[in-house]
């Protein structure tokens, strides 16, 4: 392996096990305030992420991430009125 190799795959488990970290720690704050494990987070992160995915084939990657950010957004809202 070269060195580009070796910092792209540096900079990616960063990015992964960063985003593992953002998302631990928000099952935690959610388990700590309610006593209740909240699956539902993931699905969020996971409906998040393939939105973002499909929408990178119509549109530039910022602006399919900001419209994924707000269907996530507008189902999360949508959930808690049922």
């Amino acid at each position: 392996m070269n060195l580009p190799q070796i910092v792209q795959y540096g900079l990616s488990g960063i990015t992964v096990g960063s985003i593992y970290a953002v998302v631990a720690i928000g099952f935690n704050i959610i388990y700590n305030t309610t006593g209740i494990i909240n699956f539902a987070q993931g699905e969020f992160l996971i409906f998040g992420a393939m939105t973002a995915i499909s929408f990178c084939e119509f549109f530039p990657m910022p602006i399919a991430i900001l419209l994924a950010v707000a269907a996530t957004t507008i189902l999360g809202g949508l959930s808690n009125s049922f």
